[in-house]
């Protein structure tokens, strides 16, 4: 951007060309790549708390504990992640609250994805913004 001084008069003139060709680019490309990717990101640590802290997602089920996916949304208008486990019993398991259920693997229980998202979505957030902020 060069910067200078106008001819005949007292002040400055900015030339913005450089910058609005660098813009296009970083608004149209830079800026979706980094959401989704941190996106893709923070929906993985929700899998990964979901696995690891208690209510856990139960074990002894099939292959639940390995189903979980991360599915980033491609609008910047919303800042949505689909977070979940694909099996067909993943929300019966998940909903299974106040059911007598003997959950064989200790810590195991329902609402081991919503658990998550309200214990720690500060921490979500912090680490959201911190993957798209400028470097």
């Amino acid at each position: 951007m060069p910067i200078g001084t106008t001819k005949g008069k007292s002040g400055f003139y900015l030339n913005t060309s450089d910058f609005l060709k660098d813009f296009a680019r970083i608004t149209g490309k830079v800026i979706p790549d980094k959401v989704k990717a941190a996106e893709f990101k923070v929906g993985n640590m929700v899998i990964h708390d979901a696995i690891k802290e208690e209510p856990t997602v139960p074990r002894k089920i099939g292959d639940l504990r390995g189903s979980g996916e991360t599915h980033p949304n491609d609008s910047l208008t919303k800042f949505e992640i689909d977070v979940g486990f694909n099996k067909e019993y993943a929300a019966k398991w998940h909903e299974a609250v106040g059911k007598d259920i003997n959950w064989t693997t200790p810590g195991s229980g329902p609402k081991y994805l919503e658990t998550k998202l309200q214990r720690y979505k500060n921490k979500y957030y912090a680490f959201w913004a911190k993957l798209i902020r400028w470097a």
